[in-house]
């Protein structure tokens, strides 16, 4: 029996190799979203919430993990995650596996009890990653501590604040959010470095997936032995930032971007101090990230003078998670609120929505 799971941050592509292994006759659990993400959540959200207070914030983008490798893993945890993944084992196929990404919130444990399971560590340019809204943009649903965005901003890119600020509250409201995408994506880089490795691990490439899906397959096939199946891939969903306003890259990403062979951006990479293991860079690069952040591009406001129509936006009802609404848990919210989705909706319908009314036929 081969027992699957995927690890990497939301909005990394997870859900192709979710796709491709259930393309292949992998059973990957009950029911699925549309992402290939396990549902119902709760339980994992809850094993997360459990695990984070044993990680020691150290301020500014640092964390101790080393708790985790040592200490009794809690009953709780374990039944959690048992339930969680109860018609996973149930299930008498001979390939099995899960995914959603939250579960690289409790990887320590994870590979703790899972020690002899096939892992597949997928990564992705956070460039691209931190383009797209995901539940763990906001550490703290999952109790991590993590630096404030707005503050951090200000802080260490005072220079792409006053900027962003002086294009008005939605530039400043998008770099922000940008900006906390990329400390979720550093902290996740961060916690899997800090794991011991187990027997069964392999790193993938998103990129790699899409541009050479062929001996991608291959590696992984090799690595999981079983054949897999192609799918449909959009050669477009690589380098997505290129075409798209506002910033997409922050020096404390250096590091990880470096390790996983994407390229540092030309004209921020310059004058970057490197990041070092214990700071991981912001602590000692004040002039510096000052003067990258003065050549970080800011979008430049959207102005229309003809006069807008409304615009209506349909969504299918699979496309929405419905833990993204919290309809999952009554005890607590699992996810953002909602007046943060409406928000974002409002956000997108100013700036980004086309002008072209939607009128009956």
């Amino acid at each position: 029996m081969t027992l699957i799971t995927i690890i990497g941050r939301g909005h990394g592509g997870t859900r192709a190799m979710s796709h491709t292994l259930q393309a292949s006759g992998v059973y990957m659990g009950h029911p699925l979203n549309v992402s290939g993400d396990l549902l119902p959540p709760d339980d994992l959200y809850e094993a997360c919430r459990l695990l984070s207070p044993h990680v020691t914030w150290r301020g500014g983008l640092s964390w101790d993990f080393s708790a985790l490798h040592t200490m009794p893993i809690p009953q709780r945890f374990i039944d959690l995650i048992d339930r969680y993944l109860v018609n996973v084992h149930n299930a008498p196929a001979p390939h099995k596996g899960w995914k959603i990404p939250e579960t690289t919130l409790v990887f320590p444990w994870i590979v703790r009890l899972y020690p002899e399971i096939h892992y597949i560590h997928w990564v992705r340019n956070p460039r691209d990653n931190i383009l797209a809204r995901h539940l763990t943009d906001d550490l703290a649903d999952f109790g991590i501590a993590y630096p404030a965005a707005g503050d951090f901003l200000r802080e260490h890119y005072p220079a792409l604040a006053e900027q962003a600020a002086a294009q008005g509250a939605d530039v400043l409201a998008e770099v922000t959010l940008r900006l906390q995408r990329a400390i979720s994506w550093q902290y996740q880089y961060e916690i899997v470095k800090a794991t011991p490795k187990p027997a069964h691990w392999l790193r993938v490439r998103f990129e790699d997936f899409v541009i050479n899906q062929a001996e991608t397959l291959r590696t992984l096939a090799e690595f999981l032995g079983l054949p897999l199946q192609a799918i449909p891939v959009r050669a477009e969903a690589v380098g997505r930032y290129g075409a798209v306003d506002g910033v997409s890259y922050f020096d404390f990403l250096g590091e990880g971007m470096h390790e996983f062979g994407y390229a540092i951006p030309a004209d921020t990479a310059a004058g970057a101090t490197q990041p070092t293991a214990a700071v991981n860079s912001p602590h000692s690069q004040s002039s510096t990230t000052q003067s990258k952040a003065k050549e970080q591009q800011i979008m430049p406001p959207r102005r229309n003078t003809r006069k807008r129509r409304p615009n209506i936006i349909l969504f299918g009802i699979d496309s929405l998670r419905a833990d993204h609404m919290s309809s999952y848990g009554y005890n607590h919210l699992t996810t953002p609120h909602l007046d943060r989705f409406a928000q974002e909706g409002a956000l997108f319908e100013r700036n980004f929505s086309p002008s072209i009314p939607t009128t009956p036929a």
